[in-house]
């Protein structure tokens, strides 16, 4: 599935359409709806209130270096040098 959707001539006109029957009625688009702004609501996202839920449900970040390895051929995730640098720089082991 991920292939399909990440690869470059991917057309995801019959998806959309498959998605807007699926939540076409009301009550069904606000249930979906319902999940996502129940688990990440706008308002307190990021907040220092979330991200201590956030550590009670999931544990502390880790205090060592980690070694997190994605697969070469996984296009869902773009790591480029920018951005890995900007992540080394929120670490306290940076």
């Amino acid at each position: 599935m991920q292939n399909k959707w990440t690869a470059p001539d991917y057309d995801g006109a019959e998806d959309f359409e498959a998605t807007r029957k699926a939540l076409g009625e009301p009550e069904r688009l606000r249930a979906a709806l319902g999940l996502y702004r129940q688990n990440f609501g706008a308002k307190i996202m990021g907040t220092p209130e979330w991200q201590a839920e956030q550590g009670a449900l999931w544990g502390p970040l880790p205090q060592q270096r980690t070694l997190y390895l994605h697969g070469t051929k996984d296009n869902s995730v773009v790591l480029d040098q920018a951005v890995s640098r900007q992540i080394r720089c929120r670490h306290p082991w940076s």
